[in-house]
């Protein structure tokens, strides 16, 4: 669930009730397993002046382990809702975490880009910070979600503004969308300058900045139609799942920041 206004506490329990998860798994974790819910965390986030703009988890075959599940929540500051602060785009702190013991808190610097509706996830020049299910750890999500943006919101800036002044050939164009289609999938199977169609006049342009756009958002929403080598007509799928989403938008950020003038 998206929205450009804060997330009431209904909505984030509807999209992701793990959020909400007083305990842990009890088949996939040992006694040693220290339980901590999102709950407070979401909690102190919101005392702290940010709201929800996105909440989600992952889809599970088991109705019992959907309130276990792996799930994103993405923080903005109250004042920076429905507001672009860097380019075209809303700074976010991207959350993860689980019940199951698979995942500790996550933090990751992320970008909403409004006129897409694309949410993207910076990569491995910037920082990602592990927080363990021990202590308090709703303090210290806080305390660095406040550093993330007060530290890389320039960062961010002098990123998106170099992209943006970064004109792309055909030649590099479709190299781009061949290095991303081959983040998504080993064998190809459509013509990667695919990727590189406009869905709205406002993705227009030959600058990094938009052909990453456009690239994210095609593969990201899927419904590329193609037919595979044994001529079966095919169509690309969404990409919805929880981790596949931010490992592929992290690496996707990898791919771009390369071809920008010097790698930042």
């Amino acid at each position: 669930m998206r929205s450009n206004i804060p997330l009431t506490l209904e909505q984030i329990q509807e999209a992701c009730p793990a959020v909400f998860q007083e305990a842990a798994h009890p088949d996939k974790v040992s006694d040693k397993y220290q339980h901590i819910s999102t709950l407070p965390v979401l909690h102190a986030m919101s005392e702290a002046g940010f709201g929800v703009s996105r909440a989600q988890q992952t889809n599970t075959r088991s109705a019992g382990a959907r309130g276990y599940a792996r799930h994103l929540l993405s923080f903005r500051p109250m004042s920076a809702f429905a507001k672009t602060t860097v380019g075209d785009a809303i700074p976010e702190v991207v959350l993860i975490n689980s019940h199951d013991g698979n995942s500790a808190y996550r933090l990751h610097v992320g970008l909403f880009r409004m006129v897409c509706e694309n949410g993207m996830i910076a990569g491995r020049n910037f920082e990602t910070i592990s927080i363990r299910h021990r202590g308090s750890p709703a303090i210290e999500v806080v305390s660095e979600s406040q550093r993330i943006l007060e530290e890389y919101v320039p960062k961010l800036q002098t990123w998106v503004d170099t992209a943006a002044i970064t004109k792309l050939n055909k030649r590099q164009m479709n190299q781009f969308a061949a290095e991303a289609q081959a983040i998504r999938y080993d064998d190809g199977g459509f013509d990667p300058s695919e990727l590189l169609q406009v869905r709205r006049g406002a993705d227009e342009g030959d600058d990094l900045w938009h052909v990453y756009n456009r690239v994210q958002e095609n593969l990201m929403r899927g419904g590329i139609k193609f037919k595979n080598a044994n001529g079966r007509s095919c169509e690309t799928k969404p990409i919805n799942r929880v981790t596949k989403d931010v490992i592929f938008n992290q690496k996707l950020w990898d791919v771009a920041n390369n071809f920008l003038p010097v790698a930042a």
